[in-house]
């Protein structure tokens, strides 16, 4: 890893903060007023804020999502009418949408508009199932009740009364106030800045929220303190009983260290090495980023693990959080987890797709056969939304509203689009039989795009 963070608390004290490694290419270092984005781990964060209101009667838990979004519209008409805020907190109606989740958490090309649009032909799973669009989906009821949008209601009632003056859920202040660590990745054997990374509107209610491992701390304490924090009790004790039971279950218990269950409302639940001790826990994961949070209710221990890349950062974040539990339990006698994590980290060194190289598609003799300006230009398609292709400094490059691609020429009109290691689509422009570019085709896991240029015939 280039860099990461660690907060521990116990018994209503902060027992370790400290920072590892840098938090940049530069080489700073990182402390624990170092900010990184900490991806899903923000779902249990709008879990509580829909409790907090809740505890207010601003919003009933069980009450259908229907009577705050008349908007909604599912294909299931029966489920439209029950969909309760509850069931998408503890994820149990298992709805999916590939085309919500890339425009939230990557395009950012979203409005509620269409996500309501998008939302009609959502997957609908009928169990247990782990998906972004439940928490994005009870946003938008959190914004309808409160008036305000999702990021300012938990900078309101979460962050201010917590302490958490660091937290924020807005990629603008994230990496422009204060020290913050880049997103990084490995590249030729080298860690480099990533290209991608997140901006205003891609951050989101599932995957939205910045923070320190200081302010983590104190995110930790409210949890282990079962909703009180510094003799005060910010989430009133009923309401908090609910946040921290499980709500949902999965068709069957894994894992075997950290065993999975279920859902209580935003954290993952399930038990701790013995099938008695309660455990709560949540990670996040993105380009550049990971993240790792959980804690024994019963025994108040609590550890959050922030990361400045996604490569091998669960991982990570798994070693130091089971170390740090064991060593606080008194546990003995396991194995040492490391040499197995290490073999994998090489592993994946060995296997990684370097950077494209070689010559970019601006140039007919680099496989256009037009002139490069003729390609440049915007590109839609109905799900994906705008590609716009660019010509900068005689090279071609292009974006997905905020994803940015790399173009590297492969053929005739044929190219390789390279976003990080690991995230890259082939990709075709299309020509008429007057030469004219019509249209650009991009592929990635089997599954083929295309992008239509504006005025062009279908």
């Amino acid at each position: 890893m280039p860099g990461f963070a660690v907060a521990v608390v116990k018994d209503g004290a902060v027992l370790a903060l400290d920072g590892f490694g840098v938090r940049n290419v530069a080489g700073d270092r990182a402390t624990p007023d170092t900010c990184y984005y900490i991806a899903s781990a923000t779902k249990p964060f709008t879990a509580m804020a829909a409790c907090l209101l809740a505890a207010e009667d601003a919003v009933e838990l069980d009450e259908p999502v229907l009577e705050y979004l008349p908007q909604l519209e599912l294909r299931d008409p029966e489920l439209t009418q029950s969909l309760t805020l509850r069931d998408l907190l503890c994820h149990r109606p298992g709805l999916e949408s590939g085309p919500i989740v890339h425009r939230d958490a990557y395009s950012g090309q979203i409005s509620d508009a269409l996500y309501f649009t998008l939302l009609r032909d959502a997957e609908i799973a009928y169990q247990v199932r782990y998906s972004n669009v439940h928490f994005t989906l009870a946003a938008r009821v959190l914004e309808a009740v409160s008036g305000k949008k999702w990021q300012d209601l938990l900078a309101e009632r979460l962050f201010a009364p917590l302490g958490m003056s660091r937290t924020t859920a807005y990629a603008s202040a994230m990496y422009g106030e204060g020290e913050h660590a880049d997103p990084m990745l490995r590249v030729d054997g080298a860690w480099t800045r990533s290209p991608l990374r997140k901006t205003d509107r891609t951050m989101h209610a599932a995957g939205g929220i910045g923070t320190t491992a200081r302010d983590a701390a104190r995110w930790l304490l409210v949890n282990t303190g079962c909703g009180a924090l510094d003799g005060r009790q910010l989430l009133p004790k009923e309401i908090a009983n609910e946040y921290f039971s499980q709500q949902s279950a999965h068709p069957r218990p894994s894992g075997r260290i950290r065993i999975e269950e279920g859902f209580a409302l935003g954290w993952n639940i399930g038990k701790y090495r013995e099938r008695t001790r309660p455990y709560l826990f949540h990670g996040g994961g993105y380009v550049g980023a990971a993240s790792y949070f959980c804690f024994l209710p019963v025994e108040r221990i609590g550890v959050a693990v922030l990361v400045n890349t996604g490569e091998g950062g669960a991982d990570l974040a798994t070693l130091v959080s089971i170390d740090v539990l064991d060593r606080l339990l008194g546990v003995t006698g396991q194995p040492d987890l490391l040499p197995t994590y290490e073999d994998g980290a090489r592993k994946r060194r060995e296997s990684a797709r370097p950077r494209p190289s070689g010559a970019n598609p601006a140039r007919a003799a680099d496989g256009l056969t037009k002139a490069p300006e003729q390609y440049a230009g915007t590109y839609t398609h109905p799900l994906e939304g705008e590609l716009e292709v660019l010509l900068e400094q005689g090279a071609l490059r292009a974006r997905n509203g905020d994803l940015p691609y790399a173009l590297v020429s492969t053929g005739p009109d044929a190219f390789t689009a390279w976003v990080v290691p690991g995230m890259t689509a082939t990709g075709r422009f299309e020509l008429d039989s007057g030469g004219a570019v019509v249209a650009v085709e991009l592929t990635a896991d089997k599954v083929t795009n295309r992008f239509r240029r504006a005025g062009a015939q279908k």
